[in-house]
């Protein structure tokens, strides 16, 4: 990832909100994520080893101003995992699996190396219009 992908995906994420689905609640993660990358808010929900049904999150992934959904593949179980991709897919949202709850950093390093970038900028810009507008995207 070079610095300018970098910058394009922390610009696009910033004023916009995340999924962090997961594991136990960690509010000092949840909330390093949200201010180092400058998004109106992470909503984190967490999982447990004895819900094995991922359709609970639906509403979460329905909040307006979503771009970006994470899945922390090490902390939920397979069927979380599957339920999301489908609902993400049908949602039209982008879902990035990780192996935990990501550093801001490594979070950002990880959309460029799922190759989420474009997915997650198209998404960021039908979410904020005239941002494209403000870019030089369109007239």
């Amino acid at each position: 990832m070079n610095e300018r992908e970098e910058q394009q995906i922390r610009c696009a994420l910033t004023g916009l909100k995340i999924v962090l689905v997961g594991g136990d609640p960690r509010p000092n993660a949840i909330e390093k994520i949200q201010s180092s990358l400058g998004l109106d808010e992470a909503i984190h929900c967490p999982t447990r080893k004895t819900d094995a049904s991922a359709w609970r999150f639906l509403p979460k992934l329905r909040t307006t101003g979503l771009a970006l959904v994470v899945c922390a593949r090490g902390l939920t179980r397979t069927q979380h995992g599957a339920d999301l991709h489908s609902l993400c897919r049908e949602l039209g949202l982008p879902l990035l699996n990780c192996n935990h709850i990501p550093h801001p950093n490594a979070l950002v390093a990880a959309i460029a190396k799922a190759r989420l970038t474009r997915a997650v900028l198209e998404r960021c810009a039908q979410l904020k219009p005239r941002l494209v507008e403000v870019i030089g995207g369109a007239a």
